[in-house]
């Protein structure tokens, strides 16, 4: 059963309550609904019904909520892995720009200071920018007098960060980027600004060529008019979350054992019993305990 809560928080809340009370769903899987799921998330730990995998950038209620299981690497852990790659790959001085619109967006900042200067790398700036600014060169002049080299941004709007990218090199600025999360897509590929870019995904990214992606790219294939061949394509990274979130509930109730049709209580015991968990190598080591 799928709804579409039309991004309204009041609408996702009943959406839920109906799925839960009217239809008695035993589960819900890869709910793509950014943070309106901290609208309900108190409900279905009061009603004791699992979300499995969704979109994880957001910290809570993925991290904290005990009927919350991500498919892949959450918030933290994925500025932890931006934090290691730019070590890696040498860089002394990192910045970022978040989101004004979403509070988790500036919370990433903060986390992403805290890293930083822990791994000995400079934070050199960071702020919050609207997506209905109507230009960037004062932030793009600020960051590169602070020597920032590369830049993460804490956007997932495509449309956005290219106009910040061309503001920023109107000034002869022309940092690295770090793209985090599931900001990434093929429109990068066609902008030459972004030829110094790094990116991370939660899970096995769409173009993976990895032989656990095989039976997605066959899927996606035969079911869907998306040609994932073509250097055009949006980047439907929704569609991997919700691939490897399906895998999640197919593996629980293996696991747990269930004989015909499973139960919300199948669902959970399987889910216990995950011990570092790649569904065939889709996702990361997934362990869940309450």
């Amino acid at each position: 059963i799928v709804k579409d809560n039309k991004t309204d928080q009041a609408q996702a809340v009943s959406l839920v309550k109906e799925l839960v009370e009217e239809e008695q769903i035993i589960a819900f899987v890869s709910n793509q609904d950014l943070a309106l799921n901290e609208g309900y998330a108190d409900y279905l730990e009061e009603k004791g019904i699992p979300v499995l995998g969704g979109n994880v950038f957001a910290v809570e209620p993925w991290v904290s909520n005990p009927m919350f299981f991500p498919q892949g690497i959450t918030a933290i852990p994925q500025i932890f892995g931006i934090i290691a790659t730019v070590a890696e790959q040498g860089y002394k001085n990192v910045g970022s720009f978040a989101c004004a619109e979403r509070s988790e967006c500036a919370a990433g900042n903060a986390v992403l200071k805290t890293l930083a200067e822990r791994a000995e790398i400079r934070y050199a700036y960071g702020r919050v920018v609207s997506a209905s600014a109507p230009d960037y060169t004062a932030n793009c002049l600020a960051a590169k007098d602070a020597d920032a080299e590369i830049l993460v941004l804490l956007l997932g709007d495509y449309d956005q960060v290219s106009k910040l990218a061309d503001d920023c090199a109107r000034q002869d600025y022309k940092p690295a980027w770090f793209l985090p999360g599931e900001a990434v897509s093929v429109d990068y590929a066609d902008n030459k600004l972004f030829n110094n870019t790094y990116g991370l995904a939660p899970v096995q990214p769409w173009f993976s060529t990895d032989p656990s992606m095989k039976a997605f790219h066959t899927a996606m294939k035969k079911y869907t008019d998306i040609d994932l061949d073509s250097p055009k394509v949006g980047g439907p990274l929704s569609a991997v979350n919700a691939w490897v979130s399906g895998l999640m509930f197919q593996k629980a109730v293996e696991l747990s054992g269930a004989t015909g049709a499973p139960t919300t209580a199948d669902v959970l015991a399987g889910l216990a019993k995950f011990d570092n968990e790649t569904l065939g190598g889709l996702a990361r080591g997934l362990t869940f305990s309450n």
